[in-house]
């Protein structure tokens, strides 16, 4: 979530309590709180889908350099045993070449993969060779638990990508909503200052100050901030 999001976030629970605080009877006015609350709750659901998005890729991501290491020993052992195997059948000589531990995820796993498959094929002759009983198994299972992997941190990257997208819209809507609360409270309050000035307050959120000195405000448009700059 970006820092206007959060501030748009903040902003709108302001409102909502305001409008608790001070609710209105005209039923258009009850219809419109209503949907700033229904906004900020799926806002509210939103926000625990990017967190677990965010710490679901970051678990997996650890995971996957985790299995990532390991299999790179394990693939240096079997390179290291292809030497042997390849002085009794000198045709597999050069056949057996160690990924590069820096080359890309997919790259790697696509050798390691040829390699497994390599050896899988002359199984005997690197059993004999001294390649370690349950080797292989070992090995496949690793590969499965670097896709597996993979797979969590790419969905873990969709969540928390498509909770941002949906964050956007959110905000749009969220700012709509407020301004027309602004019309209409700017009506309701047009005879009691304090209450007026508690509305401003509310519908007011300090953002980000500008090289100018200025401070921006999420909830004025570049319209508004046009038709101000001449009133």
């Amino acid at each position: 979530m970006d820092a206007r999001t959060r501030r748009t976030l903040s902003m709108a629970e302001n409102v909502l309590r305001f409008e608790r605080e001070y609710p209105s009877e005209d039923p258009g006015q009850q219809a419109t709180v209503a949907q700033l609350e229904a906004l900020l709750t799926e806002a509210t659901a939103l926000v625990t889908q990017e967190n677990l998005g965010h710490a679901s890729e970051r678990a997996a991501r650890n995971r996957r350099r985790r299995t990532r290491a390991a299999l790179h020993r394990s693939l240096r052992h079997l390179v290291n045993v292809a030497e042997v195997v390849s002085r009794q059948m000198p045709d597999l000589e050069g056949e057996f070449v160690m990924p590069k531990h820096g080359s890309p995820g997919r790259k790697f796993i696509g050798q390691a993969r040829t390699l497994l498959a390599q050896a899988g094929e002359q199984r005997e002759a690197f059993t004999a060779a001294g390649i370690g009983a349950g080797y292989f198994e070992k090995a496949e299972a690793a590969v499965a638990a670097y896709d597996a992997a993979s797979s969590e941190a790419d969905e873990g990257r969709e969540a928390h990508v498509r909770a941002a997208a949906l964050f956007r819209q959110i905000t749009s809507d969220l700012l709509a909503i407020v301004r027309v609360l602004d019309g209409l409270n700017a009506a309701r309050f047009a005879e009691l200052p304090g209450e007026r000035a508690k509305w401003e307050s509310a519908r007011n959120v300090f953002g980000p100050v500008t090289r100018g000195g200025e401070v921006t405000d999420p909830s004025v448009t570049t319209e508004d901030e046009g038709e101000q700059a001449t009133a």
